[in-house]
């Protein structure tokens, strides 16, 4: 939405300054009738908003400037840093811890919610794909539903699904986006379909016991380096196929575009797996 845009905009450190200042205007006339013990807590629910709609560090922003505002405007002597009683220094420091809790505990609970939405969002796409894998029956047709999937949804720049990766010459069933090195990428190709292990995946971003092996981009193959991601699609004890995938100027997949790679290869690996059993069923039915 557009104002969820404009209130994180650059961080979201002009929504607090704004967010304090209007709040310190507005409780300037009240300067003379309240105490200024009472008119820091009217300011800590401020830093609340800030909090959840900014996040974390916007909102500490704000209970700094916050803390100041307070001591030149509302506490004696007036426009100074300095503070005419202890108690009024006690009271302020206070304000500050009560201010960054309240703030970290209020973003901590947003960026939980806001992880949940994204799982959810997540789960839906996968179970649309696994619905749409189930009316595909060949496997050139599931890799093409695959590879155009991810270049949708992860905004690749290229994905290719390679089928008999330990073969010496590996077989694209699928390809979208450019092509910039085929020998590298089908060398790539290889050395995951003999090893079954990935190449430059972040596998921190995954759960502990959903963790595949991965190397690093230049740990693979003497002196080529993988310009993207290559997993190994597993299926029971076999490799059914590796998936490669590559970002926009070489960027790196964040934690929600790896699991979600994660969870299409497993996807993907589970179909052509079933695919490859009934291709052997129907051969052993076939009369001799």
């Amino acid at each position: 939405m557009r104002w969820q845009r404009l209130v994180r905009f650059a961080g979201g450190y002009p929504f607090a300054f704004a967010a304090v200042a209007v709040a310190i205007v507005a409780l300037l006339p009240a300067r003379t009738h309240l105490e200024p013990s009472t008119i820091m807590l009217a300011v800590v629910p401020v830093i609340i908003i800030v909090a959840r709609f900014a996040g974390l560090r916007a909102s500490a922003v704000a209970a700094v400037a916050g803390f100041l505002a307070l001591d030149v405007l509302f506490v004696p002597p007036y426009h100074r840093l300095t503070v005419a009683s202890p108690a009024e220094w006690i009271a302020l420091v206070v304000f500050l811890a009560v201010a960054l809790v309240s703030g970290q505990q209020t973003a901590r609970i947003r960026e939980r919610e806001d992880a949940a939405v994204r799982r959810q969002a997540e789960l839906g796409l996968v179970n649309d794909l696994a619905l749409r894998l189930t009316s595909e029956h060949s496997p050139s047709s599931t890799a093409a539903l695959i590879v155009d999937s991810i270049v949708g949804l992860l905004a690749a720049e290229r994905a290719a699904l390679y089928v008999r990766p330990g073969a010496v010459d590996p077989v694209c069933l699928a390809g979208a986006g450019p092509l910039l090195a085929a020998s590298a990428e089908r060398a790539m190709v290889g050395w995951v379909g003999h090893n079954g292990k990935a190449i430059a995946l972040d596998v921190a971003a995954l759960p502990v016991d959903d963790r595949p092996v991965s190397v690093g981009p230049s740990l693979a193959l003497e002196d080529v380096t993988a310009d993207g991601v290559y997993l190994p699609l597993h299926a029971g004890q076999s490799v059914e196929g590796v998936l490669y995938v590559r970002w926009p100027g070489g960027a790196e997949a964040g934690p929600a575009e790896t699991r979600l790679l994660v969870a299409i290869a497993n996807l993907a690996a589970a179909a052509l797996g079933r695919q490859r059993l009934d291709e052997l069923a129907a051969r052993a039915k076939a009369p001799g």
